[in-house]
């Protein structure tokens, strides 16, 4: 499903990879919450949607952010994902600058 968002294409690969994360999720969960796959395609696309959306608005503004924000996300992320060894922590920073620029800024 071909997506524009703000005169931006979106390639059909983040919603595949979205929905993918989501089935994911969805087998963690009791077989007493269905949810069926046309459900978890449409959260996939507001997924991306909102993605998207609050990276165009960062790169909309060019303040810069605080490192301690950064420093706090990065922590709580880390705390989230219990320290796994296989997180990268230079990528991190950067995906959480962002979102940290979105919320803060």
């Amino acid at each position: 499903m071909a997506m524009l968002i703000n005169g931006e294409r979106v390639p059909d690969e983040l919603a595949d990879e979205e929905f993918g994360r989501l089935k994911r999720c969805r087998s963690a969960l009791p077989d007493s919450v269905p949810t069926p796959e046309d459900q978890l395609r449409l959260m996939a696309a507001c997924a991306v949607v909102d993605r998207i959306l609050i990276r165009q608005h960062a790169d909309r503004d060019r303040r810069p952010i605080d490192s301690a924000i950064i420093d706090a996300e990065v922590r709580k992320a880390m705390r989230h994902n219990n320290c796994r060894s296989s997180i990268n922590e230079p990528a991190m920073r950067r995906r959480t600058g962002a979102s940290a620029e979105a919320r803060h800024g």
